[in-house]
């Protein structure tokens, strides 16, 4: 996961807050996957990054067909933000919390209880809600 700070802004009242997500912070995103390769041994524009990747986890790309799925948050995009608000020298900030958090349980829904890290980030296509983009 690649994530760096980034500001947010609320459409009907202009605040803009920024959100500490990069430099080493705790991140659970739930990013809708937007983009998807089918990567092969015919495949020859491997991205740099995804070599990378498999070279540090001792993976091979030679014989096997492998998906790469990607997502990510756009200019324009409808996200919600989870963390602690903090304000420094007049800019508004959310950055992560110092523990993790407890969702509780659901039993209505079968949600199991779990603790989520860091912020939380979650992102939908904005061509699949009726929202309005901030």
């Amino acid at each position: 996961r690649h994530v760096v700070d980034f500001y947010i802004s609320d459409f009907q009242s202009g605040l803009r807050a920024l959100v500490k997500a990069g430099y080493g912070a705790r991140v659970t995103p739930y990013v809708d996957e937007s983009t998807a390769t089918e990567i092969n041994k015919n495949s020859r524009d491997l991205p740099s990054n995804f070599i990378r990747w498999l070279g540090e986890r001792n993976l091979s790309s030679d014989d096997r067909v492998m998906r790469l799925n990607e997502g990510y948050i756009k200019e324009g995009s409808t996200v919600s933000v989870m963390g602690v608000v903090q304000r420094n020298d007049n800019v508004l900030m959310i950055v992560p919390p110092p523990e993790p958090v407890s969702t509780g349980c659901q039993w209505g829904k079968f949600l199991l209880p779990a603790s989520l890290e860091g912020l939380v980030l979650r992102c939908e296509d904005s061509s699949k809600v009726d929202a309005i983009p901030v």
